[in-house]
Formats: C-alpha cells, structure tokens, sequence
C-alpha cells in the first residue's frame, strides 16, 4: 500500500487505532545514519579528552567555575547533596534515574514523534541533533571536571558510595564516558527538549505532566548526584535555544528563498507569455 494512501477509520470504534504512516522504509535507515553520528561524534571528542592536556584545562576550568559560583554565593552543589546524603533511598532512585531515564525518555520521545507527530518530527529532531552537536563542540573548547571529581571534601560520587545501575570505574564505562563533558549538561538538554516535546504535542495531561517533572526531576538529579553543576543545567538550556533559533532561522531562510525563486519563475513566464 502506498503511503499516501488515505485511510478512513471510524473513530467511534475504541478498538480501531488511527493510521500510522511511516514514510518510505528507507527513511529509517537515514534516521539511525543521523543518530550513529553523534555516537561517533562523542567518541572521537571521548578520546581527545585523553591528549593536548585537556585534563589540566578541565581541572582549571572547574576552579574558575567553582570560584564564579562562589562570587554569586551560589556554589549549592555540596550543601544540595548532602541535604539528602542520608536518604539512601533517594540518592539511589536518583542514581537510576540518572543512569537509565537520559536515554529511555529521549529515545521514546523521539519514536513517539516519529509515529504519531511525523510533521514535528524532523524538527525536533533537528533540534536535537543540532544542540548535541554544539554541546561536543562545548566539550572540546571547554573541559571541566565534574563535581564529582572536583578536589575537595565535600561532595562525593553517588554512584560509587551507593549505587546504581552502574559505576564511573567499571571498564566498560571508562571506555565510553568522557570524564571532562560537563559542560553543557546534555543530560538537561536532552530531558528539557523531551519536556518540550510533550508539553507541546502531548494529547493528554498525563504526558504534559510527565513533560513538566522530567526535566525539572533531571535537574535535581544531576546536581544532587553530583555528576552536573548546576549552571551546565544552563548551559544545556542555552545550547538547546541556540540549537532551536538555528533552525527556526535556516527554515525561514528556506521559505525565503523558495518564494523568491516562485516569484522570479512566474516573472519569467509572464515575460514569456506577453511576447
């Protein structure tokens, strides 16, 4: 069946879903092209962090971050964790939630869009792809150490001193993470773009609520946690509005250049037909 065939369904019926049209089976196939490169993106600046002393460039732009958060009086990182160091529970939830959430909300959010919103797709993903591209560009030019590894006494890597579902030592994850990508915090990013995507195009309140606590409850999480200060929460937000202006502006640049194009070929024509 073609995809532009219309299907007509009688939506009084609770057991007939609508239709769902996918576009050419090929599209898929670009979709996770668009996808794998940013994996091997994030592994090549990943295996950067290891040369041109981007360690010491990462240990002196903590301090210098630590020491502007100071200068605010806002250096609330250790006080916010150790409010809730003795709730176990909590700190573990969080851990999970950190661990596990940044990937399976954001890839949900992109297959809900794919299915059900294929106009705000592109977009969005767009958007997406754009503003992880700037936060590698971010990770490159500016190294910093996370809190959880930042030289002092008073905050500590929740994930090795409780737990989760995985830890920073594990082989397998030294192999993949970049200790010095903390700025911007794509995890915030990543949630607040999924926030937006549910509040906007969300049909029930329970989707807009979930697209209200998600980034709100990621933002706790990844300053409690220590593994994010809370301005690489704002950094994850600027890159996400710049990434969102880029391509509000290439769209509209299009449109522009399409209609003058039209009006320039309708000229043409007239020219043409008034001989």
């Amino acid at each position: 069946m073609s995809a532009q065939t219309v299907i007509h369904v009688d939506t009084a019926s609770p057991t007939v879903a609508p239709p769902v049209q996918t576009g050419h089976p090929l599209r898929w196939l670009r979709e996770l092209v668009l996808l794998r490169s940013f994996e091997f993106g994030y592994m090549w600046v990943k295996d950067l962090a290891q040369t041109n002393g981007i360690k010491t460039r990462a240990y002196r732009n903590a301090n210098r971050l630590v020491e502007f958060e100071r200068s605010l009086h806002l250096f609330i990182e250790p006080n916010l964790q150790n409010l809730f160091m003795n709730s176990t529970l909590l700190i573990r939830f969080l851990n999970l939630y950190y661990t596990t959430m940044h990937f399976a909300v954001t890839s949900g959010v992109l297959l809900w869009l794919y299915v059900r919103h294929q106009q705000r797709y592109g977009r969005m993903r767009t958007i997406l792809l754009l503003s992880s591209t700037l936060a590698l560009i971010a990770y490159f030019a500016f190294p910093l150490l996370p809190p959880r590894l930042y030289p002092c006494d008073c905050l500590v890597d929740t994930l090795d001193v409780v737990g989760g579902s995985w830890s920073y030592y594990s082989n397998q994850i030294k192999h993949l993470a970049n200790p010095y990508a903390a700025m911007p915090s794509v995890h915030f990013s990543w949630a607040l773009w999924s926030g937006i995507a549910l509040w906007r195009y969300g049909r029930h309140r329970v989707t807009r609520v979930i697209g209200v606590v998600h980034p709100m409850l990621t933002g706790f999480a990844i300053v409690a946690t220590a593994n994010h200060y809370w301005l690489d929460a704002v950094g994850g937000a600027i890159v996400l509005a710049l990434a969102a202006w880029l391509v509000t502006a290439g769209s509209h640049w299009r449109n522009q250049r399409s209609t003058t194009a039209d009006a320039t070929t309708v000229d043409k024509l007239g020219g043409v037909v008034s001989r």
